[in-house]
């Protein structure tokens, strides 16, 4: 979990700081482990 942690942080983010409400990692480790789970739609996640 942890290389997958390192790899996530490695990505850029390009937001706006002003509108940045979640750290752009804690979003796509959200979004993968979703993926992972099958969930389906966003009322799931």
């Amino acid at each position: 979990m942890s290389n997958l942690l390192n790899y996530i942080s490695k990505i850029p983010d390009y937001r706006q700081q002003c509108k940045i409400d979640y750290k752009l990692t804690d979003s796509l480790l959200l979004m993968f482990c979703a993926v992972i789970g099958r969930t389906e739609g966003w009322g799931n996640v």
